[in-house]
């Protein structure tokens, strides 16, 4: 109920004894303390339940707020006379909220050599987010030597794999024979993170002499890199197309992948590239072959579809007919050819308006254009708040900044939307905001005095026009009569700090609190901008493949629940337990949003290259700036 208290405070509230609080009430009395800077407190009570012979549920919820305030030496030079539980909720913290990593890296690449398996897997995991070559080492060893750990120790690796020499990485080549179903994948995985076509070839290799079914989504991402080859071009057509559709390449292996794909990916791997081409280009004019438009697609990608783009072209046209149709333009999307670049500068000359200008946007998202550029397409594209709004959805297209005439129609496409609109997307949000867009111009024009039309205008004003202009606007904006846009003035008015006493700092807060919400992710792009770690952290945390999930043991219970059919289901809920878990929807934010943050660019697709640097984050006062520590 209370966001601080002092210790005065504390003692009048009349609360049990620390060893006969409830776990629910220990971890939010923790959390009020941390809060309030009351650290000796959280001290006392770690040490008065470690002298007590506590239960270790209690001493895991309390070593878990214990780690997160005191200096972390003395929390290592303590570690050992912890019990298991509390030593993994340790870990737990560190890992949620990393600090000094220059301490903390060494200790655990110590702790992979420990006799508990389960503390080495926690320090595998943790060490994912410390980037350095001798963190990649200690993994790679840990990896080889280590059964038990080795798949946590292949996962943190994956993102660092670029770290790894030549020789380092013939080693992980060579364990791929003798590697079981856990750890084979994710060897596999480090070789393609490495960047580096030697690593791969033992791999590519073994699958000429049999690739099984639950490899093929990974030979797909492993052969795509090398389209010159029959079963290179074979496998960048799933990736083209997972393009085209808007898929993440992972999520569309997994969906659309068949056994028709094994069976081609086997047939060409078994064969020289020469004659594996000549089988593309058999399929390629048959008409009657069902597997025809993939050929198609592979030979553009390849670069061997020379004279075959003006016949695809001419039948693309209906001057022949075709059973294919329209769907040919799949495989000119795809061409590089001098054919496939005039049929593009043409079709874009005919405006926002163009029946083909889908095809040119796959071409220019898939890199197979040569002279139409995504500059000259977003002008086109965007050349319109009504055109805008058609292509708003692609976030592909949207995610680097855009032109300032392209940006100003995208806005007010979105400001007048009935469906998706400025708030649905809290990436979109924060591009709009950083956009210099005038966004009290898009959203009321030249009005003198302007008032939200409803909710969602009322909301956009606090959120994307400029401090000073909205609070002007929100503190005359009246209630309706029926109450109807009660809750967004409020929220609005508590956003722009125009509440009396606590309420603005409360209810700003509780908005926020989700941090891929609009409000959240804002909120922290404000904080993040002021040299706020946490805030950031936070917020990349939510934007990414893996967003951090953390149950702390307030919540930790195992009890069997009723169903309306079936059976009753166990549920269970761990005591400081962290875990990365895939996002259901995609929470798109881009790298060039994070740009001005950091003295370092962020890689175009960031989120691997913010996973394994985690926890090294450093703001620079002197530069505004963030960057990363660098370890040994």
């Amino acid at each position: 109920m209370i966001a601080h208290c002092t210790g005065p405070q504390l003692d009048a509230a009349g609360l049990p004894a620390v060893d006969a609080m409830s776990p629910m009430l220990l971890s939010t009395w923790l959390a009020l303390l941390q809060r309030s800077g009351l650290s000796a407190r959280i001290e006392s009570a770690m040490l008065g339940l470690m002298a007590g012979g506590a239960d270790t549920r209690r001493l895991g919820i309390t070593a878990g707020a214990w780690a997160a305030v005191m200096p972390v030496a003395a929390v290592i030079d303590a570690f050992e006379e912890l019990p298991f539980e509390a030593q993994l909720s340790v870990l737990d913290a560190w890992w949620l909220s990393p600090r000094e990593p220059k301490v903390l890296q060494p200790f655990l690449v110590k702790l992979l050599q420990h006799k508990q398996p389960g503390l080495r897997n926690a320090a595998a995991h943790s060490l994912g987010q410390y980037r350095a070559a001798s963190t990649a080492r200690a993994l790679l060893a840990t990896a080889l030597a280590d059964a038990d750990t080795a798949p946590a120790a292949l996962e943190s690796l994956r993102p660092m794999a670029d770290l790894l020499s030549s020789a380092e990485l013939e080693s992980l080549a060579a364990a791929l024979p003798d590697a079981g179903l856990l750890t084979r994948p994710l060897l596999a995985e480090v070789l393609v993170r490495s960047g580096r076509g030697e690593g791969l070839q033992p791999l590519i290799e073994g699958w000429r002499k049999h690739l099984p079914r639950a490899e093929l989504p990974l030979a797909v991402k492993v052969l795509a890199q090398q389209p010159q080859t029959a079963a290179g071009a074979c496998a960048a057509t799933h990736v083209a197309n997972s393009l085209a559709n808007g898929y993440e390449l992972d999520d569309y292996l997994a969906q659309y992948l068949a056994n028709d794909d094994l069976v081609m990916l086997r047939l060409l791997l078994s064969l020289d590239d020469q004659a594996g081409f000549e089988l593309l280009r058999a399929m390629a004019t048959d008409l009657n072959d069902a597997s025809r438009l993939s050929a198609m697609m592979a030979l553009a990608l390849a670069g061997r579809d020379g004279e075959l783009v003006e016949d695809w072209l001419k039948r693309f046209a209906g001057e022949t007919w075709d059973p294919l149709g329209a769907s040919i333009g799949r495989a000119i999307a795809l061409s590089a050819s001098d054919a496939a670049e005039e049929f593009r500068a043409n079709t874009l000359q005919q405006g926002a308006n163009a029946a083909n200008l889908g095809l040119v946007l796959q071409s220019v998202l898939a890199g197979r254009s040569r002279g139409v550029t995504r500059e000259q397409l977003v002008e086109v594209l965007f050349d319109t708040p009504a055109n805008a709004q058609r292509w708003a959805s692609n976030w592909e297209l949207i995610r680097r900044p855009l032109p300032e005439k392209a940006a100003r129609n995208l806005a007010t496409a979105l400001a007048f939307a009935q469906s998706s609109n400025l708030l649905s997307r809290p990436g979109v949000a924060l591009l709009l905001a950083d956009s210099g867009v005038d966004m009290l111009e898009v959203l009321y024009g030249a009005a003198a005095e302007p008032v939200p039309r409803d909710v969602t205008q009322l909301i956009a004003t606090a959120l994307l026009c400029g401090p000073e202009q909205a609070r002007v606007i929100i503190g005359r904006t009246p209630r309706q009569d029926d109450g109807s846009n009660y809750v967004g003035l409020q929220v609005a008015r508590a956003w722009l700090g125009l509440l009396e006493g606590p309420d603005s700092e409360r209810i700003r807060g509780a908005v926020s609190a989700e941090p891929a919400s609009v409000f959240g992710a804002l909120f922290r792009m404000q904080q993040a901008r002021g040299g706020n770690t946490a805030a950031l952290r936070g917020l990349l945390d939510a934007f990414g493949p893996e967003p951090l999930r953390f149950a702390r043991g307030a919540t930790a219970e195992a009890r069997l629940v009723d169903q309306r059919w079936g059976t009753p289901q166990m549920d269970v809920q761990g005591v400081g337990a962290a875990a990365f878990t895939r996002p259901s929807a995609t929470r798109p934010l881009a790298a060039a949003q994070l740009a001005a943050l950091f003295e370092e660019a962020p890689a175009d697709d960031w989120r691997s290259w913010w996973s394994c640097r985690r926890a090294l984050l450093q703001f620079v006062p002197e530069t505004g700036k963030y960057r990363f520590l660098e370890l040994p």
